[in-house]
């Protein structure tokens, strides 16, 4: 089965695999200060980050992700390589995820994305 970069293909799939990962929403942002943390103190933010943050994705993120999945398909379309497949695009949203989640924020923002 051939991969071949398709943009029409690629941003159905693109927001098909991000449907699974961004439900409604609201803006709820938080700010956080940034603090030196001891060990008991860490252990307790990844328990509390991991049972309670659930970062969701707003439509405004979601089109960066497409536009960036898209954007990586069509560096290969000239020598006919793969440069991303629903993998990577999955990682990102994921590492994306995780980053809000480090900010205790129940939204992913721009910025994560654009790190991820």
């Amino acid at each position: 089965m051939l991969d071949k970069p398709n943009v029409t293909q690629d941003r159905k799939l693109a927001q098909h695999i991000l449907a699974l990962y961004s439900p409604e929403y609201t803006n709820n942002p938080r700010d956080l200060t940034h603090a030196t943390l001891d060990r008991d103190l860490f252990t307790k933010f990844i328990t509390y980050a991991r049972r309670f943050c659930k970062p969701n994705l707003t439509d405004e993120v979601v089109d960066d992700i497409v536009k960036g999945y898209i954007d990586m398909r069509k560096l290969g379309s000239n020598k006919n390589v793969i440069t991303a497949t629903p993998r990577q695009l999955e990682s990102v949203i994921r590492i994306s995820e995780a980053l809000a989640k480090m900010r205790l924020s129940n939204w992913v923002e721009k910025k994560d994305v654009a790190e991820a």
